[in-house]
């Protein structure tokens, strides 16, 4: 293999699509949970010479430093999400999961190197060596959480599989339904409502009540029913003859060439097609 395509292949690997680290995909839990996780870590192995400092003990001076973590962490987080390059959490890879943990952990590092000048106070802190030490004792430490949660998701890159959950209340509106034939109109439970597919001159709505799926079968067309529904943007078009309830996503499996999309209480999985799929991560995202 030539090192131009050893490089692409590199590329290509480190830019697919990738599940976000937890802790930065919930930054108050993430926080919380990192600063315990640090606080166990430090006062267990005692790593890096660390010592009491003052007339405080050693588990309260490590106690200072992971709770002030706390909000500093949650800062980092919500900053990067107002940068461009990692606004879009659709479109989450490799290569931003590894910058972002990089860039936390190196604010981090400097956080605790001025916090420093007040739990320790000035003497001899001022110096390049110290906020060295300072940023090594905080990659060293959280980088083993981080990466931990970093590494659980490669099996996501090989099923191709990323896991969603999709909160909200149901909706409790209903929708009237016209049919090209007058008999045959009907009102619409979104809150019930799967997905909708075409089947030739027929529009079938999928249903899910009282337990069990159910059909409703009209005459007409999808692109007739889309326009009904335009005022609803969790349902979505994402196929020539489906569209989707976003609310009952609960996972998706593919890539950017298309998804497969399992719903609650539905057994049949819905396609979306290559066409769809930028729109979908934009509404689905949006729902979130």
């Amino acid at each position: 293999m030539s090192v131009r395509a050893m490089i692409a292949k590199y590329v290509d690997w480190i830019d697919q699509k990738y599940p976000q680290n937890y802790l930065i995909q919930k930054p108050v839990i993430g926080s919380v949970l990192l600063s315990f996780y640090c606080l166990l870590f430090l006062i267990i192995y005692r790593p890096f010479d660390l010592s009491a400092k003052g007339e405080m003990s050693f588990e309260a001076t490590m106690a200072l430093y992971t709770v002030a973590m706390i909000p500093v962490h949650m800062l980092l987080i919500y900053g990067l999400r107002k940068m461009w390059f990692f606004s879009n959490r659709d479109q989450w890879s490799i290569r931003k999961e590894i910058l972002a943990i990089l860039l936390i952990l190196t604010g981090l590092g400097i956080f605790v190197f001025a916090f420093g000048f007040w739990v320790e106070g000035p003497l001899n802190r001022l110096n390049f060596a110290t906020l060295m030490d300072s940023c090594k004792i905080v990659f060293l430490t959280c980088a083993i959480l981080y990466g931990m949660l970093t590494l659980i998701n490669l099996r996501y890159l090989e099923s191709g599989q990323i896991p969603v959950t999709v909160s909200g209340d149901s909706v409790e509106e209903t929708v009237h339904i016209q049919s090209r034939l007058k008999s045959e109109a009907f009102t619409l439970p979104l809150s019930d409502l799967l997905y909708i597919e075409s089947e030739g001159n027929y529009v079938v709505f999928h249903l899910f009540q009282n337990g069990s799926v159910r059909k409703e079968i009209i005459r007409n067309s999808i692109s007739d029913v889309e326009q009904m529904l335009a005022g609803f943007p969790f349902i979505v078009r994402t196929h020539r003859a489906f569209m989707v309830n976003i609310k009952k996503v609960s996972k998706r499996t593919g890539n950017s060439a298309g998804y497969r999309l399992q719903l609650e209480g539905a057994g049949d999985l819905i396609p979306v097609s290559r066409s769809n799929v930028e729109n979908f991560d934009r509404m689905y995202w949006a729902m979130r």
